[in-house]
């Protein structure tokens, strides 16, 4: 009777993944800032989901649940069911493919059993089974618009409410657009008349010789995912075999995927060492991790802490700007690591940042500045020697100006481009001066200094950068008032503090 070698051989996977220790922030903090720029399109696989016994009130992973189904179901009917210490591994580690090795050791049909396992009278979900709770959180304060799934059953719509769900169906046109709130299943509907579904090998070579051609390519969520700003994939959990992602991502996010890193995975299990997923997943730029429960409630408190800050800053005197971003920030290209470690703690803390050294990505350069500058709300200069080497005195800038025929900025990507003589920091200064000056604002500009930088040998302060724009004329007084100024020290990013609230989606009357 192999039941109970199926636990031991769970709880031997729960214990390794609990020893399994690693650096929550990173993780955590890579999620938020996903999330933050709107992002995260979470695929949730089979083992976001239990069984909770109702009469001791147990919880079992779904997976688990499923192969005892089945196997009783078997027993009954056979009376025996022998497994070697492989195939059994197999099973309990192979999720919907391990059942299909199980439909292979017992040689009939198993997914009318795993069917009636899940529905009750084949009409409501078995009141037993839902969301691991942390999940259940984590989707209900994150309000994705999309959730894609492997799972053949309609689990996350009775959990989460309000969500619509779409079957992906073989040799059908996917190409129906989807609603906001959907759930998209990949594989299906399970069907207790339609033996052809879940993760048999069958099922999945017909899914993707379909997905590859040009009637059945999913093109409603190719499309959905690519409208999103950055596309991204968030992966919690996983139990597929390690090759299928490599054939689904492509048609889905087309033929960059090598060249344009999509997302974060993260996996729950402890897999093999001989698994070639994991290094299929670094070359795209994706991470693995485990201990999801414990990532999950994390970002769970601290989305809900951040989305609740948001929500009691409407109710002060402020009104909502409208803006895509909240800052525009405007560094030197060799500050460009200091001033990522400055975006990352302002996204950590639900800021929509704009900055040249990830958003600029095609069309012509300083028509994507110029419209990165009308879209933010405040404009944030990084201030260090290396900015201040190329900025201008009034005097030279202005000869400048003349020999190249104008005589001021005009918001015109190609004047820009055409400019001779003038470094790019000086003529994002003009430019942010320009728009200030169509755009009046009691407060615009919030200039940063790089703690322990100088400039001809003297420590670059909040009282000089003032000077420099009031008496030398260098800085543009209107973009550099010392009652704005912040320091950024990047020896200890998390010491960098603004009040986050009033700058989230504000902008002060």
């Amino acid at each position: 009777m192999p039941i109970n070698r199926i636990r031991e051989k769970i709880n031997i996977i729960e214990e390794q993944e609990e020893n399994n220790q690693y650096n929550i922030d990173r993780v955590v903090n890579s999620i938020i800032r996903l999330y933050n720029k709107k992002s995260l399109v979470p695929v949730i696989c089979e083992d976001m989901y239990e069984y909770i016994n109702p009469e001791t009130n147990e919880h079992q992973s779904l997976h688990s649940y499923l192969i005892e189904k089945v196997v009783e179901q078997v027993i009954k009917q056979n009376d025996s069911l022998s497994l070697t210490e492989t195939e059994l591994n197999d099973i309990v580690n192979g999720g919907y493919y391990g059942m299909s090795l199980l439909r292979e050791k017992i040689r009939r049909e198993i997914f009318e059993e795993i069917h009636s396992a899940i529905f009750d009278n084949n009409v409501n979900i078995n009141e037993g089974i839902h969301l691991k709770q942390e999940v259940q959180e984590f989707l209900k304060v994150c309000k994705f618009p999309l959730i894609v799934t492997t799972c053949c059953f309609p689990i996350i719509e009775k959990e989460l409410k309000n969500y619509t769900s779409y079957w992906c169906e073989l040799e059908q046109k996917n190409d129906e657009k989807l609603q906001d709130r959907c759930v998209y299943h990949l594989f299906g509907e399970a069907q207790s008349n339609t033996p052809d579904w879940g993760y048999d090998e069958k099922r999945l070579l017909k899914f993707l010789k379909n997905i590859y051609t040009d009637d059945y390519s999913l093109k409603n969520l190719t499309s959905a995912i690519n409208s999103r700003p950055q596309k991204t994939l968030f992966v919690m959990g996983n139990h597929a075999p390690d090759w299928l992602f490599r054939f689904i991502l492509t048609p889905i996010y087309g033929d960059d995927l090598y060249n344009d890193g999509k997302g974060f995975y993260m996996n729950e299990d402890v897999r093999k060492k001989e698994a070639t997923l994991s290094q299929f997943l670094r070359d795209i730029h994706f991470e693995q991790e485990s201990q999801l429960k414990e990532v999950l409630i994390t970002v769970t408190n601290k989305i809900s802490s951040q989305n609740n800050n948001q929500t009691e800053g409407q109710n002060d005197k402020r009104k909502p700007h409208g803006f895509e971003y909240d800052f525009f920030v405007a560094h030197a290209s060799e500050d460009n690591e200091t001033a990522q470690k400055m975006v990352e703690v302002m996204e950590d803390n639900g800021l929509n940042v704009w900055a040249d050294f990830r958003q600029i990505v095609d069309g012509t350069y300083w028509d994507t500045i110029i419209k990165g500058l009308k879209n933010s709300a405040y404009f944030m200069p990084l201030v260090t020697e290396n900015y201040l080497t190329k900025i201008k005195k009034k005097e030279m800038k202005d000869k400048i100006l003349s020999s190249n025929g104008i005589s001021e900025i005009s918001l015109d990507g190609s004047v820009c481009a055409n400019l001779k003589g003038l470094d790019g920091v000086q003529i994002e200064l003009l430019l942010a001066e320009k728009w200030l000056e169509q755009n009046p604002k009691k407060t615009y500009s919030i200039p940063v200094i790089l703690k322990g930088s100088e400039c001809v040998g003297e420590p670059i302060t909040c009282g000089r950068v003032e000077n420099w724009g009031v008496d030398s004329k260098i800085l543009p007084n209107s973009l550099f008032k010392g009652i704005q100024m912040k320091e950024f020290d990047a020896n200890n990013p998390q010491s960098f503090a603004l009040n986050w609230g009033r700058y989230k989606y504000k902008i002060e009357e």
